[in-house]
């Protein structure tokens, strides 16, 4: 297994017609794992995954994600491969991003727990798309010291929403100061 490391990069204001508009993430090698480090990903369109799509596990860390926007799903981000895909993103920011679709910040299924992420604005900050499986996302910042909305574990939760696939509790009252700043 092979690492391929992308550093202090920054992807602004790009588009795609279909997908991946900033990092479309679907190495020809399935043993190479894209390693985003110290990035900054912003202001990207497409029609899936606006941000970034991601077809293969990708580890994401100190990044942020933010004022992206997809035309169907995954403003911020959207995984694709289902559970096979067990993307990381400790320490990251995913802020401000929209689709007129599913999935603000985040669309799709994820094979690994994901925990220290700042989530804010994102209207729909994770869309799980898959009701056989849920997400573990624990310990993250929704935007709210109340958490987020959950239509079931926290119904009062004033910040981002999240839908009944993803499991919240607990979650981060304060902002994770380990992710890097909101732009």
């Amino acid at each position: 297994n092979g690492y391929s490391v992308i550093t202090d990069l920054i992807i602004f204001d790009n588009a795609a017609y279909s997908h991946g508009g900033g990092v479309y993430s679907n190495p020809m090698n399935s043993s190479t794992i894209p390693n985003f480090l110290d990035c900054k990903i912003i202001n990207n369109t497409s029609q899936k995954g606006g941000g970034m799509f991601l077809n293969t596990t990708t580890i994401i860390t100190n990044t942020i994600i933010a004022n992206n926007s997809a035309d169907v799903s995954g403003g911020g981000l959207q995984l694709h491969n289902l559970s096979r895909n067990k993307s990381l993103f400790p320490n990251c920011t995913i802020e401000n991003n929209s689709a007129n679709g599913q999935g603000d910040g985040v669309y799709g299924l994820l094979g690994s727990s994901i925990s220290n992420i700042n989530f804010m604005n994102n209207g729909v900050s994770w869309l799980n798309s898959d009701n056989s499986n849920i997400v573990d996302a624990t310990s993250n910042y929704w935007g709210h010291p109340s958490g987020p909305y959950h239509q079931s574990q926290n119904p009062a939760g004033q910040g981002d929403s999240v839908n009944v696939y993803v499991n919240v509790n607990p979650w981060l009252t304060a902002p994770n100061t380990d992710a890097p700043p909101i732009p």
